[in-house]
């Protein structure tokens, strides 16, 4: 199994844990996104603690941009139309500039950007395919930016502290299915999808 494979099963495992822990609380109060993210993270950080042959020098980090106060959008153009995106995760593990291909594992600094979302979420701003395509960019190396027609609004190039993510994870929480549903990108693309039932007794009801 090489790394990326690893990882990919190690957020299996880390999810199908959280939400043994976590399950009652997220349906049965409903709580907001950003309380789940918070939760979601710290049970990656212990991840990160158990794990140092893949994860030491990482960190968590939520809603994390790295251009301080100020919100950078990216311009896609590659399919002849304008869209713009934040680039703003919900959840990231990346080592703060710290890691790099210089490392004496040769990870990178950029390691895995999360998605999460609530199927029952009728915000007008929400969209799972805005969020998808975000993981898209996000997970495209650097060189492959401007073939892709990915740009700042600026029309300057992402730099590779905002791109390149060894795997992007989209997270959805539907509660209506008592499910959690993952999709994974890597290189710019969609990759797996895995699914996992909540481990309630048949007769408890969260509605």
């Amino acid at each position: 199994m090489d790394e990326y494979e690893e990882m990919k099963e190690d957020i299996k495992r880390v999810s199908e844990e959280f939400i043994v822990k976590w399950e009652r609380k997220i349906f049965n109060l409903n709580p907001s996104e950003r309380n789940i993210v918070t939760k979601l993270a710290e049970a990656i950080n212990q991840l990160i603690i158990e794990k140092p042959s893949i994860y030491k020098g990482y960190q968590t980090d939520t809603e994390y941009n790295r251009n301080a106060d100020k919100v950078k959008y990216i311009e896609n153009n590659d399919i002849g139309t304008v869209e713009y995106l934040a680039i703003t995760c919900d959840l990231i593990i990346h080592s703060e500039g710290k890691r790099g291909l210089d490392d004496t594992n040769q990870n990178e600094d950029n390691l895995i950007a999360f998605e999460v979302k609530k199927s029952n979420n009728t915000s007008k701003k929400y969209s799972a395919e805005s969020d998808k395509k975000r993981l898209k960019f996000l997970t495209t190396h650097f060189n492959d930016l401007h073939d892709k027609g990915i740009f700042f609004l600026d029309g300057i190039k992402l730099p590779e502290s905002v791109c390149g993510y060894t795997m992007g994870v989209f997270y959805e929480i539907d509660r209506s299915k008592s499910r959690i549903n993952m999709e994974f990108y890597r290189n710019g693309e969609f990759e797996d999808r895995y699914s996992h039932e909540l481990h309630r007794q048949s007769d408890e009801k969260y509605f």
